[in-house]
Formats: C-alpha cells, structure tokens, sequence
C-alpha cells in the first residue's frame, strides 16, 4: 500500500526548521569535525516527500510471560517514565502530555517541538509500508557503504533497488516461494509469484519434472538482480536449500531449533541424504523427520516430485557418521585414513550393491555429505586380499 503526504504549509514550514535545528545541534554538539547535510526524500511527482517510522515495544506471540510483559510496558511507557527519559534529551516519547510539559521539552531543540506538535494528530506517507526493517536497512546499507567507500554506486543502487523490489514483495534471497508457471521463455520457466514474475533457468530445473502453464511449485530463490525490465528473481528446483527450507517449514522440531541439519547431499529429481542431530537428548532426530507413519518426510517428499530422501543420524565420530551415510545398506566395518581422508568400508556380500546403489547413486550422496573419498569392500574381498570392488570419491 502507499500512501500519499497530505501537508499543511504549517507543517511544511515547521519540518524545514526542524531538520536545520537537527542539523545544526548534530553539527556543533556530535560531529563538529565533519561536514554533511541534510535533505528531504524527493516526492513521488516532484517536490518532497516524508516517511513514518519508529521503535515500538510489544510482546511475542509465544511468550511465556504475557502479563509480566505488558505491566513492564506500561511502567516503560507510563508519564512518569518518559518524563524522566525524555526529560535527559535520551528518548524522545510519544506522550502529547510530556512534549507540552517544559521539563520534557526542554533538551530538545525548539523547533523541532513545535514539528512534533504540528504532526501530533498524525501523518500521511507516500514511501512504500516496509515491515521487514532490519532486511531493509541491510540492503540500503549496502549501497550506502559503496558511495562512502568511492566504489560504483550507480550499479550498487541497481542492485539494492532490485532487491528493495523484491523485498517489498516478499521475496529474498534463501526463501522459499510458490508460483505459478506462466510461461516458458528460451527454456526459462517464468513464474508468477503474484507481486512479481520470477525465472527458473535450464540449469536449475529437474530433469525428471515437467512445467507445464498453471503448474503451482515451490522454489528456492537463488538470487535477485536487476535487469533492463526490472528486478528479476532467480529461483532453483535443485539447490539443496530447497530441500533444508521444506524441512524446516514441515518440521516443527526443525524450525524451533531441537533438531539441526547437519548437512545436506542431494541430486535433484533422483535422491538426497540428510544428516540430523537433536539438540535435546530426549529427541530422536531421525523419528522426528520422518514422522508418524512417515507423514512429514512423505510431505517433502510429494513436493518434490517423489524425490526419495534418506534422513541420517550425525555423529562427531568420523566412522560412526559414514556408517550412517550409506544406509540403507548394513556396515561391518569403517576403516578411516585421517591423513588421506580416505574410509575403507566393509560391507557384508549380499549388501555391496545395496551399499554402492543404482550407478554409484548411494555412495556418491554418501561422500558428498561426510567429505570422505569412500572404498566399499565386500568381506569376501578383504578376506581374498581383494582389490576395491567400488571406489568414489565426494
């Protein structure tokens, strides 16, 4: 939503003196070294434009302490207090009774009271409604840091703009969003994301899926950019944070922080492996992926097309975790060579294709998330004096 700056000349004239007050109290009193100025936001259709904004206080909807919470707002924002506060030149209040009262006045500059007087019955604003602040300000920082630095700011300010957009749409880099196929263009599929359009590239598309117009899909949001129509959201079906959101929006334990992903090796379309640990030693990580019945996992699973997903327990023991990382295949043995990196693992005979998978498909994931170049060995072949049977490195 925007809204529009209905000024009167009054308050006009009064924001004018303000910020000079401002100013000049900044200039002599903060940094009487440094010469800067200060200036209005430009209007929407010329001329001059004003924002709202402020700190507030308020309580969480999880509290455990809800009552507590709000007596404590109460003192904080009682007359008494901002009286006190105000009255030091810390705080500047929003109680009307304090401004008029001279001992909450008077460290302030006095046409920057008669400002706030002015607009005490409220303002209008033509600057888009930002609740994500601090995401703002680090993209606006951003491009500010560039400026101070002497780098290029004109496309540092492309490329805050177009994440600015983006943000206004909620959209940013590492979420995840629905759309819905739109269209395909030079083989990109083009997603309507309801406040924008968003791309989804060849290279990072899943083979195995079909994008058909009217298609809704998840996606993960690789990056945003600026481009000659606009800001352009690039989003992936592959990336491996696609996976690790899923499961935190279908795992509570995940989301609440009880459970922890550990690490993640995935090839799109096909299978993934997903390494867990409980932060609570009451809590099986595992179990608390995959659900009753398998019902949260099966959720992920669905969303991805049928992506089959191997959860895993982590463990801080080298052969313990890549034991683990080829199930389902059963380990006999792991022999790890801490100075090559490289893990022998001895497998019983009817186990090894299990343990390789469909074209090295469970080995390769099983390097890929323990970092170890991994030989799989048959019991018969170390107890023939064999040579490796299946060797893959990460």
């Amino acid at each position: 939503m925007v809204r529009h700056v209905r000024r009167t000349p009054f308050e006009r004239q009064h924001e004018h003196l303000a910020v000079a007050a401002i100013v000049g109290f900044v200039r002599e009193q903060v940094f009487p070294d440094i010469d800067f100025g200060v200036t209005f936001l430009p209007g929407e259709k010329g001329g001059e434009s004003s924002f709202a904004g402020g700190d507030s206080i308020a309580i969480p909807a999880g509290s455990k302490f809800p009552a507590e919470a709000f007596e404590f707002i109460k003192w904080a924002t009682s007359k008494d207090i901002v009286l006190k506060t105000q009255g030091e030149g810390a705080v500047p209040g929003a109680r009307d009774s304090v401004w008029a009262d001279p001992a909450g006045s008077a460290a302030f500059p006095a046409d920057w009271v008669t400002a706030v007087a002015a607009s005490s019955n409220g303002r209008g604003y033509d600057r888009p409604l930002v609740t994500a602040v601090t995401e703002a300000r680090d993209i606006i920082g951003g491009a500010v840091t560039v400026s101070i630095e002497g780098g290029d700011f004109e496309t540092a300010a492309n490329d805050a703009n177009a994440q600015f957009q983006a943000l206004l749409a909620h959209v940013r880099e590492g979420d995840v969003v629905t759309g819905t196929v739109s269209r395909v263009e030079a083989r990109n599929v083009i997603l309507d994301l309801g406040k924008t359009e968003a791309s989804l590239p060849q290279q990072e598309q899943v083979p195995t899926e079909r994008y058909e117009p009217g298609t809704r899909l998840k996606c993960y949001v690789v990056e945003v950019r600026k481009t000659n129509r606009g800001p352009m959201v690039v989003l992936s079906r592959t990336h491996p944070g696609l996976l690790k959101r899923l499961l935190e929006l279908e795992i509570p334990e995940i989301s609440e922080g009880v459970v922890e992903i550990r690490g993640i090796a995935r090839e799109a379309g096909a299978r993934s492996k997903v390494a867990v640990l409980a932060r609570d030693p009451n809590v099986d990580p595992v179990g608390a992926c995959v659900g009753p019945r398998g019902a949260r996992i099966q959720a992920v699973v669905s969303e991805l097309a049928g992506e089959k997903i191997d959860v895993i327990p982590w463990s801080e023991d080298y052969s313990t975790f890549i034991a683990n990382a080829l199930s389902p295949a059963k380990v006999v043995e792991v022999r790890p060579d801490f100075i090559s990196k490289v893990a022998m693992v001895i497998v019983p005979d009817y186990q090894l294709s299990l343990a390789i998978g469909r074209e090295g498909q469970n080995a390769r994931l099983a390097a890929k998330i323990t970092g170890w170049k991994i030989d799989i060995k048959s019991e018969a072949q170390v107890g023939l004096g064999g040579i490796p049977r299946f060797e893959i490195d990460f």
